[in-house]
């Protein structure tokens, strides 16, 4: 785990400059340090991983994306909501 490409810390530092700017726009939750919204990101799609690999890869790992998203998001959502996108005409 202290190898950096187990870290990957480009990646992670990208993550939490995203993860600010949510921050700083409203879209996340800014009452919690932006590192604990990534280890929150990070916890529950390692996790899922984990437990995929666990049960013998029998189902999409890809599946569970949205799912696993839905939970987080909940616990991450700022109070400003995204405008919607206009459709093209």
């Amino acid at each position: 785990m202290q190898d950096d490409s187990y870290a990957q810390p480009e990646m992670m530092d990208k993550l939490l400059c995203a993860i600010k700017q949510g921050q700083a726009q409203g879209s996340l939750r800014s009452d919690l340090p932006a590192v604990a919204i990534l280890d929150a990101l990070n916890g529950i799609f390692n996790r899922a991983f984990l437990m995929w690999e666990y049960r013998g890869r029998k189902d999409s790992l890809s599946s569970q994306a949205d799912l696993m998203f839905k939970v987080l998001w909940s616990g991450i959502e700022g109070k400003v909501k995204p405008k919607a996108r206009r459709a093209k005409p």
